[in-house]
């Protein structure tokens, strides 16, 4: 039987050290490293340079202009022994050029039996994490990004419980078919059990995204923990469909716990299935002895949105005029990047955006400017 002072030393070194442990003073709020979203999960936890759906929330804020309907997603994790971790968020679009999301991250461990120095049953104690979060994005320029999520968090084992305000921030950047992303994770006050301090995970994560056709989607972070090694995440994402359902079949290596926990624990996998508005994602990664994690998550997109896919509907936005027409040539550059339009679909296009917007009073001067390289070009 192991006495309570050793159970404890097992259940830190499960849950928020993955295989180690942190030393008093350390990194405390560790669950707040524990990846979210299956989809990310299975491409090796690569997703700060892409943050292109709710999921933002937690990789990296500033995708969250990405996020064009109101949409919600539901996270279950079941982590290591008992521990299991559940997430929910939802995100939408403010206005033309801005973006809110708010989520809830719970972890429970279960029933922990109490023994004394004995080895005698003393019944049971539990313990748990939360962390609130509240996001808002902005995009600044046609292809420059930025977020942040305000978090409280708490913890609490047994009668102790302790609290803490987090930060994050972050940025994207696009360019032709690669989006760069960074984010700094965990900026806060840090919490306080039993009189130790302990500050919360601080980290720095660099990102980027490829699809080089629009099937395939690859993508890249370096994770830099403040209180750990840094870590690769490679990880890929292709798109098909078959019998009338679309799928996604994902893949990606996660170099975080190759050292301690082997080989097979930097894999990871998944898929997903797309049913009109439902998205359904499934991943699944090894721990070394401790045996798999499983990452199941439910998304929806609701017909209530700001936006409309068309420029058009666009004029009929909240906001003044010259956002939403910031907004229209980034759906322009967005559109002629993925369906490839030729350069006589594109003057079409943009002709009638300038005659729109310069009706309306906008300064179209750049769009004209485009207008005329591009006849250029056609010539």
């Amino acid at each position: 039987m192991l006495n309570l002072k050793k159970f404890n030393f097992l259940l830190v070194l499960l849950l928020f050290a993955e295989g180690r442990v942190m030393c008093a003073g350390g990194a405390g709020a560790s669950f707040l490293k524990i990846d979210l979203g299956a989809r990310p999960v299975a491409m090796g936890g690569a997703f700060t340079g892409l943050a292109d759906d709710v999921d933002a929330v937690y990789w990296n804020p500033a995708g969250l202009v990405n996020v064009k309907h109101l949409q919600q997603t539901f996270t279950h994790i079941k982590w290591l022994e008992e521990i299991n971790v559940e997430h929910i968020a939802l995100a939408t679009r403010l206005t033309p050029l801005s973006s809110i999301g708010v989520g809830i991250e719970y972890v429970g461990m279960g029933d922990i039996k109490r023994v004394d120095k004995s080895g005698n049953d003393a019944g049971y104690y539990s313990a748990s994490d939360l962390a609130q979060t509240f996001s808002y994005a902005r995009i600044l320029k046609e292809n420059i990004f930025v977020g942040g999520t305000f978090k409280m968090i708490s913890e609490k084992i047994e009668n102790e419980s302790a609290g803490a305000f987090g930060l994050d921030a972050g940025v994207l950047y696009k360019r032709k078919k690669i989006t760069y992303g960074f984010a700094v994770k965990n900026l806060g006050t840090g919490l306080t059990f039993l009189k130790t301090p302990a500050s919360l995970p601080l980290g720095l994560r660099l990102g980027a995204s490829y699809s080089p056709r629009k099937q395939l989607m690859l993508v890249s972070d370096i994770n830099m923990p403040f209180d750990d090694t840094l870590s690769i995440h490679i990880g890929g994402e292709y798109y098909g469909r078959k019998k009338g359902i679309d799928y996604a079949l994902r893949a990606g290596i996660n170099t975080s716990s190759l050292g301690y926990m082997g080989a097979l624990s930097a894999l990871s996998l998944g898929f997903g299935a797309y049913f009109d508005k439902f998205e359904l994602d499934y991943a699944f990664s090894p721990r070394g002895i401790f045996g798999l994690t499983h990452f199941i998550t439910f998304k929806m997109k609701f017909d209530f949105q700001i936006e409309d896919n068309t420029w058009k509907n666009k004029t009929r936005l909240r906001g003044n005029t010259d956002d939403v027409y910031r907004e229209a040539m980034r759906w322009f550059n967005e559109k002629t990047k993925e369906e490839h339009l030729t350069l006589a679909e594109q003057i079409t296009i943009l002709a009638r955006i300038i005659k729109e917007f310069k009706r309306q009073g906008a300064d179209v001067s750049s769009a004209e400017k485009k207008l005329r390289d591009l006849k250029n070009a056609s010539r």
